[in-house]
């Protein structure tokens, strides 16, 4: 699904066919992950180092990098970091864009219990349900955040990419 926000930039939302089967070991990996947030002023949350990495996560990287081709029409394209957020009941991320180190970013949803927060870009204040094996996909510049989660263990992964014929 294509929506245009406000900001006139795009975002594509997808369902992932493989959650099933990656969803438990991509939520054990952000689950005993080293806690890095204190490097990120607007997380709220648990958070994991920038380079996450597993099978699991690289064939998700994979994946992403086939949308962004086909449906942004770019390429080169490269991975600039991707990393996993474990949100308990309270936790939040404040407004932000990352624009500064990419051209695109996703949230890749893993676990999503009832009460989980959405995913709200500001300008247009378009919300996206987390569904599990849901991924968005939207360029870097759109400003958005995460309110106050309801539940304990909303889990997702995120990443950013950079085109480098792109100027940011």
């Amino acid at each position: 699904m294509t929506k245009y926000l406000r900001e006139k930039l795009m975002i594509q939302e997808y369902s992932y066919p493989y959650a099933a089967k990656i969803n438990p070991s991509l939520y054990s990996l952000v689950e005993t992950s080293e806690d890095d947030r204190g490097k990120h002023s607007t997380v709220h949350a648990k958070m994991t180092r920038m380079n996450l990495k597993s099978p699991e996560v690289d064939r998700l990287v994979e994946w992403v990098l086939s949308l962004i081709k086909r449906d942004f029409r770019v390429t080169p394209c490269e991975a600039k970091g991707v990393w996993g957020v474990m949100y308990n009941n309270g936790d939040y991320i404040g407004e932000h864009n990352h624009q500064s180190t990419s051209t695109y970013s996703f949230v890749y949803y893993v676990n999503t219990p009832k009460g989980s927060s959405p995913l709200v870009f500001s300008t247009s204040r378009y919300k996206v349900k987390p569904i599990p094996g849901k991924l968005v996909l939207f360029e870097s510049r759109l400003y958005h955040y995460i309110p106050p989660n309801k539940c304990n263990q909303r889990c997702i992964i995120s990443g950013n990419f950079l085109n480098h014929a792109h100027t940011i």
